[in-house]
Formats: C-alpha cells, structure tokens, sequence
C-alpha cells in the first residue's frame, strides 16, 4: 500500500483543518506560514490522495436538548454473514449515529441519541427485538461528559501548543489545581490519615501552607466529586475512571495484589 508523505507544513495545515475546518485559506495560511494558494493547492492534494476524506464538526448534544448513550454488545452464533445482518439492521435506525467492532468483553460498541430515556427505552426495545437472538451480554451507559482533544500527534516535536481539553459535552467546569496540590493530593491518596505535619514535612512545606491548600481543595471540591476525580488520578492503583449516569456517579477501576490491599484501600477513602 502506497503511503503518502506528509511534510510538516502539511501536517500543520491538517492540524489546523482538525480543529476549525472552518477557517479560511487567509487564516490557516497565517498560521502554518504559507501564501493562501499554496494552502489551497495542499488541501486539494489531501482531498484528492484521500487523506482529507470529509469535514466534520462537534456538536455540545446537551444545548441541543439531546442525550448520549452506548449500548455495549456480546454475540453469540456470530460470524460473517450475522454480523452484516446485525450490520445493516442498525444503520437503518435514525437514532443509532455510529457503530464500531471491538475486542475484549464486548463485539460491538453502538452510539445512540435520543431526547429522552423514555425515547432510549422505545429504541432499546425495537434494537433488541430484531437482533435478541444473536445477544449474549448487553450493558447501556449514559454519557455525561466528554473531552475532545486536537491531534496534536500530527506535529510531532513541534509541538508547540499544549493539549488542552475541549469540552464538546457536559455541564462541569473544571476545577483548576496546581502542582503542590497534586503532591498534597498524592499523599492524602498514599496515607488518607496522614497528618498536615507529615505532609507538610515530606514535601518540604509549612503545615500552615498545607492546611491552607486541604482546606481550598475541600472548597473547591464542595463539589466532592472533582476532589474524588483528583484523588483517582493521583493514587497509583487507579488504572482509569468514568463519569457515569447510574446509582454512583464515579465509577473507578483498581488493580492490587490481594483483597486486603483493597480493603485498605477502601477504609483509607
């Protein structure tokens, strides 16, 4: 297969493109440092090479007064000829926007939008009632926050903008912290029960600038779920943690080496 060579004033343009297709020839052109032509005469390459395959946009569903769902799916009786018919069934449904293979504990992931979980239950019953007999395991999430990021991989080290999030969906602002938090926040996640004096000496503070910073952090994190968000990201068992619609509203994973470990870990939380 004949890979096309991308030079970096290429992958700028794409860069670009990626975060605001929207954008003229004048404005990109300023920005990768080339006359608008040119700019013109390189997208049209892309086009015509198949690398820009189509422009896209993000759309925040909730202002829209939509809702995002996954339905997350495991076959059985699953082979080729099941898996176009399943295939095909789903691309006719007008809720069902994107559906994508997948490996481990599921098939297939679905991606739905309704207006309603009442609208979700009709769908859900229709899907289902056409595809049952191929359904071993099913499992539904609600999506209620989610981050985009610019693919700042296609300039490589030149990278010259750091990577922060876009927040295409959800209600949360995030809850800025700084280093010295983080290692507070570290330590709390190491010893739950250590004391503002010990923390204070390990990171070489004052237990006054340590009690300060607790305090803020229990401010700040009145919304309790950023704290908790925090504390995940900074304890060294966490592997990951999504924000869910459910009975909880965090839903970390652990990795230990024995029940008591996870015990401990609990009663430090």
């Amino acid at each position: 297969m004949f890979k096309f060579k991308l030079d970096m004033k290429d992958r700028r343009i794409l860069y670009e493109l990626d975060f605001e297709a929207r954008q003229s020839l004048q404005q990109i052109g300023r920005k990768v440092g080339l006359p608008p032509d040119v700019v013109h005469y390189r997208i049209k390459r892309l086009e015509k090479e198949g690398i820009i395959t189509e422009y896209s946009f993000m759309v925040d569903l909730g202002k829209l007064g939509r809702m995002d769902f996954r339905v997350y799916l495991k076959f059985q009786h699953y082979n080729d000829a099941a898996k176009k018919e399943i295939v095909e069934y789903l691309k006719g449904l007008d809720k069902v926007k994107w559906i994508a293979d997948c490996y481990g504990a599921f098939d297939m992931v679905i991606g739905i939008e309704t207006t309603s979980i009442h609208e979700l239950d009709d769908v859900k019953d229709y899907l289902f009632s056409k595809i049952d007999k191929y359904v071993l395991e099913k499992d539904i999430a609600t999506v209620v926050e989610v981050r985009a990021f610019r693919r700042t991989y296609f300039l490589g080290n030149d990278m010259l903008e750091l990577n922060e999030p876009l927040f295409v969906m959800g209600r949360s602002a995030k809850t800025e912290i700084d280093s010295t938090d983080i290692n507070i926040l570290k330590k709390l996640a190491q010893k739950g029960k250590a004391t503002i004096v010990e923390i204070a000496k390990e990171l070489e503070l004052t237990p006054r600038i340590v009690g300060y910073r607790i305090k803020e952090l229990e401010k700040k994190g009145r919304d309790r779920l950023e704290t908790f968000k925090q504390w995940c990201k900074s304890h060294p068992n966490v592997l990951h943690y999504e924000k869910i619609f459910g009975n909880w509203d965090i839903e970390p994973e652990f990795e230990v080496a024995s029940i008591e470990e996870m015990q401990a870990i609990l009663a430090d939380v």
